[in-house]
């Protein structure tokens, strides 16, 4: 059920959205609630300035039926009449409603068609619409698309429109993703240099300024990453020419620079399930700390040599999994949530919780916190208890594993990579993890 202030959140996001494509400050923009006294339409815009008034009576029918797309839409058809106001203001130009109607409706599907949404137009308006919304999309967003409509099964005669790009545009969508190439760029700290075994680092603070950035470096060089991810604006898929819905991607995670670093991006798995994944905007490392160097990084199920036989841990495992699997929070997850009519299915990653809750699993465990490697890097752990690591006949260290996009998610040389992230126990969200 929508609430007062989940309703004053979307209409402030929504109104957001549309003004930073418009160039307008939203922040300058008031906002008001009330009832109208002969209902018309759910947004206004007041006649001599630019604040928008809302009506409570509309309002509230919507929250009623938990849904919002009107919502969205009467907002970004407002803000483009700010924007047309203002326009007409500076350049001196008459209004002309109706040209101006068309266009706040076409801007409207325009920007809902780049989010990923798709709509019914009615029939009447489709001829006059979609010329529009093709050249606000060409001409504003420079996205070179077409309307593409399908027909609708609950409705007789009417067809669901949204976006794809022209055959010229996607074939190009696809040459750039063919030809972008994982770019892994090694650093090598020659012996005697600092950060070398014989030279190391005098502690941990500095060692990870040296990671943090041989990470900016990598980032700039790696053109894909640094442009075609983190610039996107839209989530556009070119394997199969759709706009997905932001948290509907497996990219989104790399995409949004509005957001803390220390933030998580809903994102979509291959399972359909999904992730609450920590921000990796402008990132290309994943970091690990060990207050313990050794020659092979290996997991702990693996590090003592002599052991061959490894049943009881692995019932261990499994015994843990199944009282994780009873818990009321995972069980939330795995059925799904049900938000506005959708059923979000959340990905619960058992061996992730276990590694991150002390079982001896065959699996690494990595973090996009160089905070939390840094603690690793410096503590003991010991009968559930950290300590300060004072051992300083032994070296430290801080490993990072880069990603190298597109696919470093993909299972390759006999190895994944997968994400923890935020789950129903709060340590591995604390540790931002990875494994």
């Amino acid at each position: 059920m929508l609430t007062k202030d989940s309703i004053n959140l979307l209409v402030h996001g929504f109104l957001h959205d549309a003004c930073s494509h418009l160039g307008i400050d939203d922040s300058q923009i008031n906002i008001s609630y009330m009832p109208m006294p002969v209902p018309m339409m759910l947004v206004m815009l007041l006649k001599d300035t630019d604040d928008i008034v809302i009506d409570t009576s509309i309002l509230a029918k919507i929250a009623e039926k938990n849904t919002y797309s009107i919502l969205r839409n009467d907002i970004y058809r407002t803000a483009r009449e700010i924007y047309q106001r203002r326009k007409h203001k500076a350049e001196g130009t008459h209004v002309d409603k109706e040209v101006d109607a068309i266009d706040a409706y076409a801007f409207t599907y325009a920007l809902s068609f780049l989010n990923g949404l798709s709509f019914i137009i009615p029939k009447l308006m489709i001829d006059k619409l979609q010329p529009k919304i093709l050249q606000i999309l060409n001409e504003e967003f420079h996205e070179d698309c077409i309307l593409h409509s399908t027909p609708d099964w609950q409705f007789k005669d009417e067809f669901i429109y949204r976006i794809k790009k022209t055959k010229k545009a996607h074939k190009e969508e696809l040459r750039l993703l063919k030809t972008a190439k994982p770019l892994i760029i090694s650093t090598n700290v020659a012996n005697g240099e600092k950060g070398s075994a014989t030279n190391p680092f005098d502690n941990v603070l500095e060692a990870c300024r040296f990671i943090e950035e041989e990470e900016r470096k990598a980032f700039d060089q790696d053109i894909y990453m640094s442009n075609t991810l983190s610039q996107r604006r839209f989530n556009y898929c070119a394997d199969i020419n759709i706009y997905n819905i932001k948290w509907a991607d497996a990219k989104s995670a790399y995409c949004h620079p509005e957001v803390p670093a220390n933030a998580f991006i809903v994102n979509q798995l291959m399972s359909g399930k999904f992730s609450l994944k920590p921000n990796l905007y402008r990132r290309k490392f994943l970091y690990r700390g060990q207050s313990q160097y050794y020659d092979v990084c290996t997991p702990g199920l693996y590090r003592n040599p002599d052991q061959t036989y490894f049943l009881k841990e692995l019932i261990q495992y499994d015994e843990l999994r199944a009282v994780l699997a009873s818990h009321p929070l995972v069980q939330l997850f795995e059925k799904g949530i049900d938000l506005w009519h959708d059923i979000f299915r959340f990905e619960v990653n058992y061996a992730g919780l276990a590694q991150h809750y002390y079982n001896k699993t065959s699996l690494l465990d990595l973090t996009s916190d160089i905070d939390t490697a840094k603690f690793f890097a410096i503590t003991d752990y010991r009968f559930d208890e950290f300590t300060p690591h004072t051992d300083t006949s032994q070296l430290g260290v801080m490993y990072y594993y880069e990603l190298a996009e597109p696919g470093a998610f993909s299972y390759q040389n006999k190895q994944s990579l997968s994400t923890i992230g935020k789950q129903p126990f709060m340590r591995s969200g604390n540790q931002h993890g990875f494994l």
